[in-house]
C-alpha cells in the first residue's frame, strides 16, 4: 500500500508474524543480536550510508512481529530491494571474530543498560501482565553472550519468509510512491483524498 502526504521522503517498512511462518520460531537472544547485526551493518549501510535515508532498522518481537523500516528516505525501490536481500545476506555475513564480539557486546549492553526508576517499574509492569520471568529474561541474555555465527544463520530463512510475504506499506512523497518499480495495490493521496489505484488481492 502506498499512502501519499505532502512530503519530500518516504518511509517504507516491510513485515509479517514469523509464528505464522514458523511456528517452532521462539524469541531468544540471537533474535536481539539479529536485530543488531542486521540494523547497524546490513541496513544502516545500505539504506542510510549509501541511499541518503536518515534512519533505518530491523527489529522483532517476543510476540512474533518483526518488520524493517526505513524513514526520511529518499528512494522507494532500493530500499524495498535492501529488505528483500536482508536474509541472503545474513546467511553470507562473515565477521571477523572481534566483529562479532562486538555485536554480542552490544546488544548485551542494550539488555542490561541501567534504567531510572520509572523505565524500572515500566518494565516490571510489562513482564508481569506478559507473564515474561526474571528467569526468562536471564535465559535471553544467555543466548545472546552464547550465539555463534552459525546459529545466527539459521535465522536467514525466517527472515527471507517475512520479506517473501511482500507485505510493504510506504508513506510520504507522491511522485516517488507513483513512478516507483513497486506495483502497490492500493495508492491513497490524503492530501487530495483521492484513490489513486485500488486493486483487488
Amino acid at each position: 500500500e502506498g499512502i501519499v502526504i505532502p512530503s519530500d521522503v518516504t518511509y517504507s517498512s516491510m513485515g509479517y508474524d514469523r509464528r505464522l511462518l514458523s511456528p517452532e520460531s521462539s524469541f531468544s537472544g540471537l533474535w536481539l543480536l539479529a536485530m543488531r547485526v542486521l540494523s547497524y551493518d546490513y541496513l544502516w549501510n545500505e539504506v542510510r550510508v549509501k541511499g541518503g535515508a536518515y534512519g533505518v532498522g530491523f527489529s522483532t518481537t517476543r510476540a512474533g512481529s518483526q518488520r524493517f523500516y526505513s524513514f526520511r528516505d529518499p528512494h522507494v525501490d532500493h530500499t524495498i530491494r535492501t529488505f528483500e536481500e536482508a536474509g541472503s545476506w545474513l546467511l553470507a555475513y562473515a565477521p571477523s571474530q572481534v566483529e562479532f564480539d562486538g555485536y554480542i557486546v552490544s546488544a548485551v549492553a542494550g539488555f542490561d543498560s541501567p534504567l531510572k526508576p520509572r523505565e524500572l517499574i515500566r518494565r516490571q509492569d510489562t513482564q508481569y501482565f506478559t507473564g515474561y520471568s526474571n528467569e526468562e529474561r536471564k535465559k535471553v541474555r544467555a543466548e545472546i553472550i552464547g550465539a555463534t555465527l552459525t546459529a545466527l544463520k539459521e535465522l536467514a530463512p525466517t527472515i527471507s519468509a517475512t520479506t517473501d510475504q511482500r507485505l510493504i506499506c510506504t508513506v510520504g512523497n507522491r511522485e516517488m510512491i507513483t513512478q516507483a518499480d513497486e506495483p502497490y495495490k492500493t495508492v491513497i493521496d490524503l492530501l487530495n483524498d483521492e484513490l489513486l489505484n485500488d486493486e483487488p488481492l
